[in-house]
């Protein structure tokens, strides 16, 4: 078992040649919080963070980056660099975020490096420097500065890793630009304290930074104490040859980004396995000057027999293959040549192939080369994306559990939720996935006190159609088709399941004399009805009766075929109904179009009598007017955007007094009163929910909830489906023993309320 590591170490924060007694900012070691992810327990995180701006920064700006940075690396279980990347990215989309909100630019550098038993990995953004010196060796990263912090939403991220051992020095800073020859023999030096005075002389002027000298576990050396002479180690080559390793160790294997290119320089004294890796689009070409020991001409020299040597046991290898494949395909030919009857396609033994057909193939064979390419080409886009989504989801998880305020934590689990809904896009199906989702939306419905109902389809196969309306009779349930301009009957069966009703007849088309165009909506008429285009006939029982468009009325009944009845026009006309509500014997239909809704008394089932405006004296603009519901002899009327219009009027005479934006109550974290409810995202109806608790449900197809509201728009519950449903909910209905129904794309179903 390898030996196991504690790190003697000092904070440098250097003014002027003086080494002051207040700690840097941006400079932090931390080990792993009580709560660390699983595999992070043993981890020691070092960080040194720089920011630039053009005004002055507070200490609390590094704090917070850092902080940040710290709980995101260990609340990420799985592999090092892993989690340090999402580190990284957390530390960029704060700064970057901060830069849009601010307005003001804020650029920086962030160097994380992880500490775990004989090894260590750096992950780096922007500028800063890592050494790692043992006997007169020398080890610097990063070679090139990238990208900075604060700049874009893709970070260039940059790797390194060593094994590192006692008696070894590591120096971190995000600001120091040591020369390499003023650090020659750093790691023969016998104190920490002699290295930091060879630091100071080398940097040259204001810095800061982390050293560390590394010893056996159980030492006995104290944190920030000196470190104990001991004998420098022989002498390490420093001008090795660069050479290109095969593959990543496993902590790279398990890295869901694209391979970067690899530079190792290993040291001659050990072997490790020690990468400089930089995440480049791009190999460097061979001409191109590299940043090491040697000079770029040299490390071309010792390159070039390498290079030589490689491309000739390529190509001996690539002559190789080709001979054995021309051999194989020539033995498949003569086989197939022998295997058909004498003289068909052959030739001196040979398969022989016609000119069309081998015209035919040169012209598909490519197509079909070009679609295979493609079809991998959108398998890797569609792969990155899947990546990149489940690393965003995983940053905003990270950073919704740093934070303590659920209402700032919020919109970090949303973000989540989005970036997990273009995974489930990009691969459904994935445990990974649903495992994030779960998490996220778990934490949301704590916020935002929502209910998950279990909602079971009455029907197997489901109704084939498009549902838009649910009304209760009895224990037979009808709903509004929209697709087939129908109401369908869902009736109960024997064994306690439900089935549709083939007989039901409701559809729009020529009833009678009447014509019926589009239904909008439908609603329960209590029996008997009498009606005058039946004569001769007993009184109908209970009616569902469905509205046009134009003002039809089309009235079916279980068992029977069904009638229709024109509404009386409006002195005015009528424009374009889109819903209707019965209350009492009073019928009302709202036409937008009319900026009214219209008022019908009932007659032994009829509306025969010409209407009468429910607005007389002010008319509003109901232009954007989706549903309504009365609840009380109270309207509410449900605007496109969520707001609600209440009228009520004293007296049946009196004219309505209404308020056209009424106020809802809010007592959720993060919530306010307000107009609408902030997450209302596509409102579509109003159900009113009668006594023994009687409240309003809204139904947002957007968001797939159900909010109840008490009669004052006080914000009882939230309530949302905890398992798949055939599309989104676009109505509900309260029926008995709290059993909430709902219709969603082509199917009914139902679950137990709490």
């Amino acid at each position: 078992m390898p030996v196991r590591l504690e790190p003697d170490y000092v904070l440098l924060n250097v003014a002027g040649g003086v080494v002051l007694d207040e700690a840097a900012p941006g400079l932090a070691v931390t080990t792993a919080p009580r709560r660390a992810a699983r595999g992070r327990e043993k981890d020691l995180l070092l960080l040194a963070l720089s920011l630039r701006s053009r005004g002055p920064l507070a200490d609390a700006r590094y704090e917070q980056l850092l902080e940040l940075a710290a709980a995101t690396f260990f609340s990420q279980s799985g592999s090092v660099t892993a989690a340090a990347r999402l580190a990284v990215m957390a530390v960029n989309k704060a700064v970057l975020d901060g830069n849009l909100r601010e307005g003001m630019p804020l650029q920086g550098g962030l160097t994380l490096a992880v500490l775990r038993g004989g090894d260590l990995y750096a992950t780096q953004v922007g500028p800063g420097a890592l050494v790692v010196a043992r006997g007169l060796g020398l080890q610097r990263f990063p070679a090139l500065v990238g990208r900075p912090l604060g700049v874009s939403d893709n970070c260039e991220v940059q790797y390194f890793h060593t094994a590192v051992e006692a008696g070894d020095y590591i120096a971190v800073s995000p600001s120091a630009a040591w020369p390499e020859a003023a650090l020659a023999g750093l790691g023969g030096l016998n104190t920490l304290s002699g290295v930091v005075e060879r630091l100071k002389a080398a940097a040259g002027g204001d810095f800061a930074a982390v050293a560390l000298r590394l010893e056996a576990e159980g030492s006995g050396v104290g944190v920030q104490a000196t470190a104990p002479a001991v004998t420098a180690r022989p002498p390490v080559a420093v001008a090795a040859p660069i050479e290109l390793e095969d593959q990543l160790d496993d902590e790279y294997e398990d890295e869901a980004t694209p391979t970067p290119v690899v530079v190792a320089a290993p040291v001659a004294d050990r072997d490790t396995d020690r990468h400089a890796v930089t995440d480049l689009d791009e190999e460097p070409e061979d001409d191109e000057p590299v940043a090491a020991s040697a000079g770029a001409a040299r490390l071309r020299t010792r390159l070039a027999p390498v290079k030589s040597g490689a491309l000739f046991g390529l190509r001996s290898f690539g002559r190789a293959i080709g001979v054995t494949l021309t051999e194989f395909f020539r033995g498949l030919n003569r086989l197939t040549a022998s295997s058909l009857p004498e003289g068909m396609l052959q030739q001196d033994g040979m398969l022989a192939i016609p000119g069309a057909a081998m015209l035919i193939a040169a012209i598909v064979i490519p197509l079909i080369i070009v679609g295979l390419a493609a079809l991998i080409y959108i398998q890797l886009g569609q792969q990155e994306q899947y990546t990149n989504a489940m690393q965003q989801a995983q940053l905003e998880i990270s950073r919704a559990t740093a934070e303590a305020d659920p209402s700032l934590a919020r919109p970090h689990w949303d973000a989540a939720v989005r970036f997990v809904e273009i995974a489930e896009r990009m691969r459904p199906g994935q445990t990974e996935v649903a495992e994030l989702r779960r998490q996220a939306e778990g934490q949301l419905d704590q916020i935002d006190q929502v209910q998950r109902l279990t909602f079971e389809p009455l029907l197997a196969a489901g109704t084939g159609g498009d549902l838009s309306k649910i009304a209760l009779l009895g224990n037979d349930v009808y709903a509004l088709d929209k697709r087939a301009d129908r109401i369908v009957r869902i009736g109960p069966t024997t064994a306690g399941g439900y089935v549709l009703d083939p007989t039901f007849k409701c559809s729009a088309g020529t009833i009678g004399a009447t014509q019926v165009d589009t239904l909008v909506d439908f609603f329960i008429l209590a029996g008997p009805i009498d009606l005058a285009a039946r004569p001769g006939e007993p009184a109908a029982p209970d009616a569902i009766v469905a509205v046009d468009q134009a003002g039809a009325l089309l009235y079916c009944f279980p068992g029977r075929d069904p009638i229709a009845s024109p509404l009386a026009t409006p002195d005015t006309g009528f424009g374009q109904a889109i819903a209707a509500e019965l209350f009492g014997s009073r019928l009302y239909v709202l036409d937008p179009g009319r900026n009214q809704i219209w008022q019908y008394d009932a007659d032994a089932g009829a509306f025969p009598q010409r209407p009468i405006g429910y607005f007389s004296e002010t008319i509003f603009d109901l232009k954007d007017i989706v549903h309504f519901t009365i609840a009380n002899g109270e309207l509410l009327l449900l605007r496109a955007d969520g707001r609600v219009m209440t009228c009520s009027r004293p007296l049946p005479t009196a004219p309505p007094t209404c308020i056209n934006a009424a106020q809802f109550t809010d007592t959720r974290v993060g919530r306010a009163a307000g107009t609408r409810l902030s997450d209302v995202v596509t409102p579509l109806r109003l159900v009113y929910d009668a006594p023994p608790e009687p409240s309003v449900l809204l139904v947002d197809s957007g968001s797939d909830s159900i909010f109840q509201l008490s009669l004052k728009l006080a914000l009882v519950s939230k309530y949302k489906p905890a398992n798949l449903l055939d599309g989104p909910i676009t109505s509900a209905v309260v029926g008995s023993a709290e059993r909430l129904f709902i219709v969603a794309g082509g199917n009914v179903y139902r679950a137990e309320r709490p």
